[in-house]
């Protein structure tokens, strides 16, 4: 069981800004970077002196990392070699275009499509109006942890809801909308 909290100390942070902590089975850890589908962790990046292991968090999570920095992912949203039929998937990069460009990367990979890293680059810099799109089962996972409005996580349907047809109907609607930019 995770349970999250902030603590803003005054006069600590000149930003003002709250730090988010988590209590995972009786240890403290400080959250770097989280997501969060439907009110439950899906990825964490933390901080903490005690180690942190899968079993501190069930079944299904993974967890790497060393000398009090760990990453710890529920793995069924970071499955990319599964062909099941109900597979959501995130991309989650340094920046919200960083995830977009590894979503857009991966359905070039998984559909065979010819676009250049030049090309996904530049449609992975459009703005969110244009990628939170759920015609194509498109949607964000914000930073719970840095509350970053520039480090979304993008979560993609696989691939029940979007095959090679409704995957280049996606990237002919983001050309067709460049000029529409709202980051």
């Amino acid at each position: 069981m995770i349970t999250t909290f902030t603590y803003s100390p005054a006069g600590v942070s000149e930003s003002g800004q709250a730090y988010t902590f988590a209590s995972i089975n009786g240890k403290t850890y400080h959250i770097v970077r989280g997501y969060k589908l439907n009110d439950r962790e899906v990825w964490l990046q933390i901080a903490g002196t005690t180690a942190l292991r899968p079993s501190d968090l069930g079944s299904n999570w993974e967890v790497t990392g060393t000398r009090g920095i760990h990453l710890a992912y529920a793995s069924r949203y970071f499955h990319y070699q599964s062909e099941r039929a109900d597979l959501q998937l995130a991309f989650i990069g340094n920046t919200t275009a960083g995830s977009r460009f590894l979503a857009l990367w991966f359905m070039k990979r998984r559909f065979g499509f010819s676009y250049s890293d030049d090309e996904l680059a530049r449609l992975a810099l459009l703005g969110h109006k244009n990628w939170k799109s759920y015609r194509y089962g498109t949607s964000y996972l914000e930073d719970f942890a840095s509350q970053d409005p520039n480090k979304h996580a993008v979560l993609v349907d696989f691939p029940s809801f979007i095959n090679q047809d409704t995957a280049t109907e996606f990237i002919a609607e983001l050309i067709n909308h460049e000029g529409d930019n709202d980051d």
